[in-house]
């Protein structure tokens, strides 16, 4: 399964350490809140050494950092997540319960194993659950620990529901209840005579440790087997009032200062990628929301847009959107 990348940007690599005679390397990722957090590739998989530096690396890095970054463990030799063909997962067509985020699959190891601090954190799609596993670097053996995560005594489960990061580092459970997630495609919209066709879909996903937001559109081969056709793939946002708050998302813990707001009318995607699996098909991507907490409420509607003419009837879903 191809690896995915959002694009060629900016981030600053140092050179290896060793420790305990097992490769270490560390990459210092600079944050948009002027902080600096080293993350390492250790012990086959991507370790945080504060929670807080996990948080600062999902919520407050560039996607250009996240992608160099991410380019960066390709060339280390990371096997990540979409490398593992046993992994269930069709990233970019009828999604549904299966899914893994194409950004976060690339944190995950092959088994969907990272760390953070003294923790080792696996996320399982196929159960929507997360468990998490003490490691000792100095005493535990990594590929032990890794092959009886499931069945260890030491293993704690939690759900894809939870906002586990704070569940785990002390910062207690969730002031509000959380809200469903859920996927919404809309027709396709056919491309000229040679049978090439564009769809557009939005979705609310939850991992537990990582949550998100994202619309893309998909541009999908017809009988020729290539693409012939050029579209210029754009969305709207469904206006409401006020304007500034047309897509609005609330994340736990609903304290009100920390809620996430989109305008209304027509946005451009801003990213790309390509999926090769059955049939030929690309797409390109906007992200309305990503953090390490799950959301309360959200008011998410969006249409698709192709040359300029909007199609179709608004997809998304409305719960507890009253903010």
């Amino acid at each position: 399964m191809k690896r995915l990348f959002y694009g060629i940007l900016f981030l600053s690599l140092v050179s290896q350490g060793v420790s305990s005679c097992k490769k270490q390397k560390e990459f210092p990722i600079n944050h948009t809140n002027n902080s600096v957090e080293k993350v390492q590739l250790h012990n086959k998989v991507v370790k945080f050494d504060t929670h807080q530096g996990y948080i600062n690396f999902i919520e407050n890095t560039s996607d250009s950092a996240k992608s160099i970054f991410l380019r960066t463990l390709s060339v280390q030799g990371f096997d990540n997540y979409f490398s593992n063909p046993l992994n269930v997962n069709v990233p970019n067509d009828s999604l549904g319960k299966y899914e893994m985020d194409e950004f976060f699959g690339q944190i995950l190891n092959d088994q969907g194993i990272f760390q953070i601090e003294n923790y080792l954190f696996k996320v399982s799609i196929l159960d929507s659950s997360v468990y998490v596993l003490p490691f000792d670097e100095e005493k535990d053996d990594y590929e032990g620990l890794a092959n009886s995560f499931l069945t260890n005594k030491k293993t704690v489960k939690f759900t894809t529901d939870d906002d586990v990061i704070d569940l785990v580092f002390g910062n207690g459970s969730p002031k509000c209840g959380g809200s469903q997630s859920f996927e919404k495609i809309s027709n396709n919209v056919v491309l000229g005579t040679g049978g090439e066709y564009c769809y557009f879909r939005v979705n609310y996903l939850k991992l537990g440790v990582y949550y998100t937001v994202r619309v893309k559109g998909f541009q999908h081969v017809g009988t020729a087997g290539y693409f012939i056709s050029s579209p210029i793939l754009k969305f709207e946002i469904k206006v409401d009032n006020p304007l500034s708050n047309s897509m609005r998302m609330r994340p736990r813990p609903c304290s009100g200062g920390n809620n996430v707001y989109h305008h209304g009318g027509l946005r451009t995607f801003t990213g790309t990628g390509v999926w090769s699996g059955l049939g030929g098909e690309r797409y390109q991507t906007w992200k309305g929301y990503e953090r390490v907490r799950g959301l309360n409420g959200y008011r998410i509607f969006v249409k698709g847009n192709i040359d300029g003419i909007s199609y179709g009837d608004w997809i998304g879903r409305e719960v507890n959107s009253n903010f």
